[in-house]
């Protein structure tokens, strides 16, 4: 038997008397509030009124009433707690396991389980009278019910109903917005949400509404109907087909009897707009992508209660990535297992010590879209691991190894993976967003992206991806930008496009009547359309003219906006590093000059390493040898200054980001730790002109480089002319 219970603020005031329990925890909070209850005033039209004193305590609204329902809330669950482990109630097992639950809490709506019978419920109602007489909450009663299992006798359902005074719940009732019970029809279960897009629709006055109004409302509204549902459960294919359909029928207009001219196709108008949609979403790729953020959490908090009842009822032995549907799963585990093939799409492994990762079967080398090794796995071999390619005392790869495996190809690939020199674990990322943390919206685009592959198409390149960027950020209206977009998506209604459609029989301009009015006729080359260009261009060059006569205000310059280096504190040690990159070539240039307070150059580093890296993760990578260099040298107290902002901004930050470049800086910050005193400031270029030319000059050598309490000839220049700024 399950309740569902609602509870309402009775009396909260501070003068009722509270268990011992809860006494001391809420003592000291309400002394607090008691000195603001004694006088309190009202503002109208910014005067304040007579002062009066409140009759009542905290209730809802109360900064401080969320804090004391969470206390409350969990004296609440201790008490359900302490009653099973008694005895007293008895918890719901799930699945086979050891896991069994006895209540479950979502704001201020409370699940309670217990058996079936009168002496339970009695139990029951006295644990919920203590928490009453506690917290100064009553039950509502008229949001209240009970749900019986179909096993539970008519007989004993009307005596715990009349015990109870609340209503009983049935199969087909809502909770929280969902069905709490699906059957066979899972197109009743969730036709309501058609209902209720149709219902928004039909209200709206559309005739008056721009196609600018429209997006906003599309997006921010008929979109938003369903989601919270599909973050759980993946609705039917009808059903989000008929809601695509209502959407489609909004954009382009309807009549009572008829829709519109759709002028283009739904697929490309889900595409974003940086690929020539408009960034509405698809219901059912949208649907995936909500599954997979659950599959995605599930992963991240293996500890959840959730996490351990999936676990414990569907994959006990194994893991999620590898779990299946089992026998009689529940709809929601279905749903889940959708998103889950999703997820793994988006999945790929950053090798850390390789030791997770199986050579043959994962994820794990960057190369699309696969990201598998393709060669075949010999007979005679039994390394299975990334580990097992990895020299773990040179931190490089075993080169004769991957030669004798892999093809030549996947050695040149496989070799560009930087290795981690603090031996971090392995880590599953996600490969869509620039900080492989998971969001909806890249799980939304790699589905689109999944389906035009299977339609035949390819959409991951686009080569109008920049014209369509350049588009909607022209400096003019909304209105106008969508006009545009109309025009390049041949969406505006010609004689051409109507003849097209098989709305009219001739496609003649009906101005000059000399040529097919395509959009390029209507709008440039029509004799009617050249006179109104040439007199919007007129009055553009007018205008122009009348702004250089005015001429323009003069512009300082400010003379100290370029930052130069600046000498660390007493007893400290500075860092200046940089990376410079050769992508045709696939190599890094690290680039790095430590100096002391009188500015004299303790050391420099020069290494070349053949790695086929982006900007980030070169510069990472750059700070990563460059604090093992002064680790070596022996420095405690070190200041690091470098010009890659964001790799600064980890470095002081607490964020993890889990791309390539984001771990590296993970094992920098690891290394960084072992010294006694240590910071990381950003200069610009102007200050960070010795490690950017070390780092340049990198590319040209063969071997590292490194000197002590020597200047290189190639930043001479540089650090005498720093020295004298500084002098001055």
């Amino acid at each position: 038997m399950k309740r569902i219970v609602d509870l309402q603020d009775a009396d909260t005031g501070n003068h009722g008397r509270t268990i011992k329990q809860l006494q001391e925890e809420v003592e000291q909070a309400l002394n607090e509030e008691e000195q603001k209850w004694k006088q309190t005033r009202i503002r109208v039209n910014g005067e304040a009124i007579i002062s009066f004193n409140p009759s009542r305590g905290i209730r809802q609204g109360d900064s401080l009433s969320p804090y004391l329902f969470i206390i409350v809330a969990g004296a609440f669950s201790c008490l359900l707690n302490q009653a099973e482990l008694k005895g007293s109630i008895s918890s719901i097992p799930i699945g086979a396991g050891s896991i069994r639950v006895n209540h479950l809490f979502f704001a201020d709506d409370s699940l309670l389980f217990c058996k079936a019978n009168s002496l339970e419920w009695s139990r029951m109602l006295y644990i919920l009278e203590v928490y009453e007489k506690a917290s100064r909450q009553v039950i509502n009663k008229d949001k209240t019910s009970i749900f019986f299992s179909s096993n539970t006798l008519t007989e004993i359902q009307n005596n715990i109903l009349n015990i109870s005074g609340v209503k009983a719940s049935g199969s087909f009732e809502k909770y929280l917005g969902l069905p709490t019970v699906l059957g066979k029809s899972k197109g009743a279960a969730f036709h309501s949400l058609i209902d209720r897009t149709w219902q928004r629709i039909t209200n709206w006055k559309t005739k008056f509404l721009s196609a600018a109004g429209k997006e906003l409302l599309m997006k921010a509204v008929l979109q938003a109907i369903p989601t919270y549902t599909m973050g759980i459960f993946m609705l039917p294919v009808s059903i989000s087909k008929r809601i695509n359909q209502l959407l489609r029928k909004f954009w382009w207009g309807f009549e009572e009897d008829h829709t519109k001219v759709q002028w283009v196709k739904w697929d490309q108008l889900s595409l974003g707009k940086e690929k020539g949609g408009l960034g509405f979403r698809d219901i059912k790729s949208f649907n995936l992508a909500m599954l997979a953020k659950q599959s995605w959490r599930l992963l991240q908090y293996p500890s959840s209660l959730l996490a351990q009842i999936l676990k414990q009822k569907y994959f006990p032995n194994g893991a999620l990535l590898d779990s299946k549907l089992g026998s009689r799963p529940s709809y929601a585990w279905k749903s889940i297992q959708n998103g889950l093939h999703l997820l793994k799409e988006g999945l790929v492994w950053r090798i850390g010590n390789g030791k997770r990762v199986n050579i043959w079967e994962d994820k794990w080398i960057p190369q699309p879209h696969t990201y598998k090794v393709s060669s075949i796995k010999p007979e005679e071999t039994t390394l299975s691991l990334v580990a097992d390619l990895i020299d773990p005392d040179m931190k490089q790869w075993k080169e004769p190894i991957l030669h004798s495996l892999l093809s030549t190809n996947e050695v040149d690939v496989i070799k560009s993976i930087p290795i981690s020199i603090g031996g971090r674990d392995d880590q599953l990322v996600w490969n869509d967003t620039k900080n492989s943390k998971f969001s909806v919206s890249s799980a939304y685009h790699l589905d689109r992206e999944m389906e035009s592959r299977l339609k035949g198409g390819f959409s991951h390149l686009d080569p109008l991806s920049s014209v369509w960027k350049t588009l909607w950020k022209l400096p003019t209206t909304l209105a106008v930008r969508m006009f545009v977009w109309k025009t390049c998506s041949e969406a505006l209604p010609t004689m051409t496009n109507l003849m097209r459609r098989h709305i009219v029989t001739e496609n003649y301009c009906p101005i000059c009547k000399l040529e097919c009015e395509t959009t390029e006729h209507a709008l440039w080359s029509c004799e009617a359309a050249k006179d109104i260009l040439s007199k919007a261009f007129g009055e553009i060059e007018a205008y122009k003219s009348s702004q250089d006569h005015q001429g323009s205000c003069p512009t300082s310059h400010n003379e100290g906006s370029d930052r130069v280096w600046l000498k660390p504190p007493a007893s400290y040690y500075k860092l200046n590093w940089d990376a410079a990159l050769n992508s045709a070539q696939g190599l890094v240039g690290i680039g790095a000059i430590l100096r002391d307070n009188l500015e004299r150059s303790i050391g420099t580093l020069q290494a070349r390493r053949e790695l086929n890296l982006n900007l980030f993760s070169g510069e990472a990578y750059a700070l990563m040898m460059s604090v093992v260099f002064c680790k070596e040298i022996g420095v405690s107290n070190l200041v690091v200054e470098g010009d890659a902002l964001q790799v600064i901004w980890l470095l002081n930050g607490s964020s993890l980001n889990c791309s390539c470049g984001g771990l590296i800086v993970e094992d920098a910050k690891r290394e960084l730790n072992n010294f006694a005193n240590w910071s990381a400031v950003h200069t610009k270029r102007e200050g960070n002109k010795a490690a950017h030319a070390l780092a340049r000059n990198a590319l040209t050598l063969s071997e590292d480089l490194l000197e002590l309490e020597l200047t290189p000839i190639c930043i001479q220049q540089i650090v005498t002319s720093e020295m004298s700024v500084m002098s001055c």
